[in-house]
């Protein structure tokens, strides 16, 4: 299955694909994803989230879960 899915792929991938899906992507990025973070900070607060953490321990994360 993942042979003919790479198959697909390669065969689909053409220079006007990639660009069209480069496009979406930084739409969304531009579009969507804002207004999703200042949904989901309004959701935790001041906790934060492991999501939007790069580093935190395994305190941070319990306190992150209690609140």
């Amino acid at each position: 299955m993942c042979k003919r899915m790479s198959d697909w792929l390669r065969a689909v991938s053409r220079g006007w694909v990639t660009l069209s899906a480069l496009a979406i992507f930084l739409l969304f990025s531009g579009l969507v994803l804002p207004r999703q973070s200042a949904s989901a900070e309004g959701v935790a607060g001041d906790v934060g989230s492991p999501d939007t953490s790069v580093v935190y321990s395994a305190d941070d994360l319990y306190r992150m879960a209690e609140a």
